[in-house]
């Protein structure tokens, strides 16, 4: 009798983690904004390195939505304490399974580290996106609790999207990329000032 309360409070848990984790994607990644944001770099990519078939173009757009939905998570939670007085209804500053959140965005980091060693004989997409991820964890570790420091780590958060259009494309150090991650980050700046 007990095992089976037990099992049935198991499955009232998960089912509760699924419906957080639910209402998570539903309210913080689809969303008219996030698609936008996954258009403009999805776009800039194509712009700076013209796909030469159609599954190039799938794949690599791909990449960049995997990229900005797995970032996206993880600036939310680095901002959760933030939020709780900012947007208390958001759902990471609520939910009873953080852990659950910090699971998922680690299965997707690792997953999407795998695919990138598998389709770079090299390793270099793989290596830079560790580079990145790096980098992101010293940003989140700046202290934000004034207004200048929050703006601060705000534009070097933005900072990973130039990123991901280089990480997207073949070759990233020629010029077209790397003034494609340029106007991606002024074109972001722009509007995170704009929005404020």
């Amino acid at each position: 009798m007990a095992s089976a309360f037990a099992l049935m409070e198991t499955r009232v848990l998960s089912s509760s983690c699924l419906t957080d984790v639910a209402e998570y994607a539903r309210q913080r990644l689809i969303t008219l904004r996030v698609a936008a944001l996954c258009g403009l770099v999805a776009a800039i990519s194509w712009w700076v390195e013209p796909p030469m078939q159609w599954t190039q173009a799938a794949v690599r757009t791909a990449l960049v939505v995997w990229l900005v939905l797995q970032f996206r998570l993880w600036d939310d939670l680095a901002d959760r304490h933030h939020d709780r007085a900012i947007h208390p209804t958001r759902v990471l500053t609520r939910t009873l399974h953080m852990g659950s959140f910090y699971r998922l965005l680690v299965a997707a980091a690792a997953t999407l580290l795998v695919l990138l060693g598998l389709f770079d004989p090299g390793h270099t997409r793989a290596l830079a996106y560790l580079g990145i991820t790096a980098g992101l964890a010293l940003v989140y570790c700046i202290p934000a609790s004034s207004t200048r420091g929050r703006w601060v780590r705000q534009q070097l958060v933005l900072l990973k999207y130039p990123c991901i259009v280089l990480l997207s494309v073949e070759f990233p150090w020629q010029p077209w990329p790397v003034l494609g991650a340029l106007v991606c980050y002024l074109a972001l700046g722009l509007y995170d000032w704009v929005d404020r």
